[in-house]
């Protein structure tokens, strides 16, 4: 069994990744803006939009399912992306 993810993500990365203006490595980085503080910093998708154990505290299996469920959806969105833009 994999390890427990504990930092959950209430916003899937895979919607994050498509607002990334660069890509290293597998590391995408977006602008984001903390509220609290006002101001504007760039950062990882991994640290955003995330909290540990937000779903499950224990090891219950949602974190697994969600993302398994995001790898397929990802790769339709890609597919999807792909085809509107060889279209134009």
């Amino acid at each position: 069994m994999p390890p427990r993810t504990k930092n959950q993500h209430f916003v899937a990365q895979m919607y994050l990744r498509r607002f990334a203006f660069d890509q290293r490595k597998n590391v995408y980085r977006i602008h984001a803006f903390d509220k609290a503080l006002g101001r504007g910093f760039l950062t990882s998708v991994r640290n955003v939009a995330a909290q540990l154990n937000f779903y499950e505290e224990k090891d219950t299996g949602i974190e697994r399912g969600l993302q398994q469920a995001e790898d397929v959806f990802a790769l339709c969105i890609g597919a999807c992306s792909k085809s509107t833009r060889s279209k134009r």
